[in-house]
């Protein structure tokens, strides 16, 4: 039964910072587009603005 709980909540973990690393991409995606970067501006994107 312990084992069948563990499974469950690295499952549900899994999701979780699945979700979490789509939205973060999706907020980076949106930010980038609402700069009108082109496509020549991607090597600056690591960088701080």
């Amino acid at each position: 039964m312990f084992t069948v709980l563990l499974w469950w909540g690295l499952l549900i973990l899994l999701v979780i910072k699945a979700g979490l690393l789509l939205a973060g991409a999706w907020c980076w995606w949106a930010d980038w587009r609402r700069k009108g970067r082109t496509p020549g501006d991607v090597a600056s994107v690591g960088q701080v603005d």
